[in-house]
């Protein structure tokens, strides 16, 4: 369906293209889904640079807890990658385990994101409990709609996220945030198109949406031939 989710380029990189149909003073969407806003509860390091504990040998102990003491470890400024353009700290080990103490005083509605890059494998703890893993990577900083999680061990006051990042193969970096989801009110005012035909041609794709008491067709043609 044209108008479910965001325009992207074949990379996977959002590049978004929106398409609406006015009738009747009613505004339709029948091309791409506005990408949601955000504003930072804790920034990652492309808002402002942040310091954290680290080190790259296995810590013992329970060391994603709130009451862990971390004195012996590194501190160190992220993003942590072993890419030189970073103005962060240098990662080159197989492991690291990062801890980010931040103070939180505003309220606890979400929808609530991480805002994450991590290369490769990772665990992610809030105030000592597991909110996220994953095997595998993110090559970018994307926004993790996490907000059961995130609702339920964010807290007023002192708290604690704590990043183990495994690198398998590859680049290695870990930047780590926390977002809210703003609601946009242009958005909500949009009635979605409905789509009642597409057909995908050697030239062309062609769409067909109703909006309201008018039929609209689209067509998107290319002068290139698929090649596979």
């Amino acid at each position: 369906k044209l108008n479910e989710t965001t325009t992207t380029h074949w990379t996977g990189t959002p590049h978004s293209l929106i398409g609406l149909l006015k009738v009747d003073g009613k505004v339709y969407n029948f091309l791409g889904k506005p990408e949601p806003s955000y504003e930072t509860i804790i920034p990652a390091s492309d808002e402002k640079s942040y310091e954290v504990a680290y080190t790259e040998s296995s810590p013992t102990g329970n060391w994603y807890e709130p009451t862990y003491n971390d004195g012996s470890w590194k501190k160190g400024l992220a993003p942590f990658s072993d890419d030189r353009k970073y103005k962060g700290t240098s990662w080159r080990s197989e492991n690291i385990w990062i801890r980010r103490s931040f103070n939180y005083d505003g309220d606890l509605k979400g929808p609530f994101a991480l805002k994450f890059y991590h290369d490769d494998n990772v665990k992610v703890y809030l105030n000592g409990q597991l909110i996220h893993e994953r095997v595998g990577w993110l090559d970018r900083l994307e926004y993790l709609e996490l907000d059961v999680a995130l609702k339920a061990n964010l807290r007023r006051g002192k708290n604690v996220l704590a990043i183990h990042c495994e690198n398998t193969a590859g680049g290695r970096h870990v930047d780590i945030g926390i977002s809210r989801r703003v609601t946009d009110g242009v958005a909500a005012s949009v009635t979605p198109a409905v789509q009642t035909y597409s057909k995908v041609n050697a030239l062309q794709t062609l769409y067909r949406f109703t909006c309201g008491p008018v039929d609209l067709d689209v067509s998107f043609t290319s002068p290139l031939l698929p090649a596979n």
